[in-house]
């Protein structure tokens, strides 16, 4: 009898699950439905217009607006969660990879600790960039301008010709941190905002990979990057056009999904999900499940944006099958950044999905500089420094230039201050 009362209680809630899901579908399917969208001629250059309104009341420059896309830059990239690399990437502490984030030069490292870290790729001391390559392995940055260096946790370890200088605290000038998060299943987000925010919310994505046997085990296998003269916004709305989210479980009943896989099919593989709010970023599964990709978009203007795809194993096997899959893959990502690029300047009323919740973003942070009397920058660190450090910075320049015998002024160098932080 417990059994059975089990199994209708399963049944039940089942259904209840069910019936948000529709409800979820039904409310972004009357959404999508509602308002009508421009189109954009080529060569149009209209001024940009965001009033808080309707949720259809795209600006006639949302492909193509400069403006725009610097307001994309405050409103967006620089305090939203973005997936941004998995797990399996780093092998070993001191294992980093390089990123640009809309023009946000960035880097992730692997501590000693096990733990990943995100850092602005600017040193404190002129704002050189600290890691010159692509991806490498050190447990210490050195800036090659004039030596300061930094371990895994970005804390300052050496600094020439400062070390000495009294009330020089190393503390206070490590590299700036940015927020990170790595899920369960190794997906890693990165949040450049100053402010405190709070973890982004993945479970859904999570039990999504977890089905399909993505974990931090999965092993990187491939990467392919293209460049194209294409809208960021454009590729996000094609690719969702074309049924990348579809299968993307509602929050509503992810945890009774969890608790009972058994029951339920999460998602297929074939199928297409976006790891990030904005859509930036998209998981993708081959057929059969061993191999699994993700397509990441990072704009560098408003014509001009930069693809990564990843490709990952899920459990080893036969290498030439796995090529002849890559190559697929390949061939799959160069045919729909084609048919992006390819796609009219449109907005379907059908099919606005995403571009309603950026336009919504935007919105909101418009009408907050406009409350304020300024732009926004939410990554933007403290510009000031103290006139000592200036001091101290213009003597460590001349020390470069004088014979070894000539000793410098300690006694000016024992007056001087310790720098503020530097701008991002």
């Amino acid at each position: 009898m417990a059994n059975l009362m089990k199994i209708l209680l399963s049944v039940f809630a089942a259904v209840l699950a069910f019936l948000a899901y529709r409800y979820v579908i039904g409310v972004r399917s009357y959404a999508k439905k509602s308002g009508s969208y421009p189109s954009v001629a080529p060569g149009a250059n209209k001024s940009m217009i965001l009033e808080a309104h309707r949720a259809s009341d795209f600006p006639e420059d949302w492909w193509i607006g400069e403006s725009l896309f610097n307001l994309e830059r405050r409103a967006l990239f620089s305090k939203q969660w973005i997936y941004i690399a998995h797990r399996s990437q780093f092998a070993k502490p001191g294992d980093y990879h390089t990123f640009e984030l809309a023009n946000f030069p960035i880097f992730l490292i692997l501590g000693k600790d096990h733990v990943i870290r995100g850092f602005h790729n600017v040193c404190r001391h002129r704002a050189y960039t600290i890691t010159k390559k692509k991806s490498g392995s050190s447990t210490v940055l050195g800036c090659r301008y004039h030596g300061w260096s930094y371990d895994t946790r970005g804390r300052l370890v050496k600094a020439p010709a400062f070390e000495d200088i009294e009330n020089f605290d190393k503390s206070q000038n490590g590299l700036f941190e940015i927020h990170t998060h790595t899920t369960r299943q190794g997906f890693v987000y990165v949040n450049l905002s100053t402010d405190k925010v709070s973890s982004p919310d993945v479970k859904t994505k999570d039990i999504l990979a977890r089905s399909w046997g993505i974990s931090e085990r999965s092993a990187p296998l491939a990467q392919v990057e293209v460049e194209e003269d294409l809208n960021w916004k454009q590729a996000v709305h094609y690719m969702e056009t074309v049924g990348y989210a579809a299968n993307i479980s509602p929050n509503a009943w992810h945890e009774f999904a969890s608790k009972m896989p058994f029951l339920f099919n999460i998602g297929n593989p074939g199928t297409h999900n976006i790891l990030d709010s904005n859509g930036l970023s998209s998981l993708h599964v081959a057929v059969g499940g061993r191999l699994w990709y993700t397509l990441s978009s990072s704009p560098t203007s408003t014509s001009h944006t930069r693809f990564t795809c990843n490709v990952y194993l899920n459990w080893p096997g036969d290498n030439a099958q796995a090529d002849t899959a890559v190559q697929a893959i390949k061939d799959e990502v160069y045919s729909i950044l084609s048919g992006a690029k390819a796609a009219p300047l449109t907005l379907d009323a059908t099919a606005a999905g995403l571009q309603v919740g950026i336009l919504d973003e935007l919105t909101a942070h418009l009408k907050e500089e406009r409350k304020r009397g300024k732009k926004v920058w939410p990554a933007s660190r403290d510009s000031t420094v103290s006139e000592m450090y200036n001091q101290a910075d213009l003597l460590c320049k001349q020390l470069s230039y004088l014979k070894p015998k000539r000793a410098p002024d300690m006694d000016l160098l024992g007056k001087l201050g310790s720098r503020n932080e530097l701008e991002w």
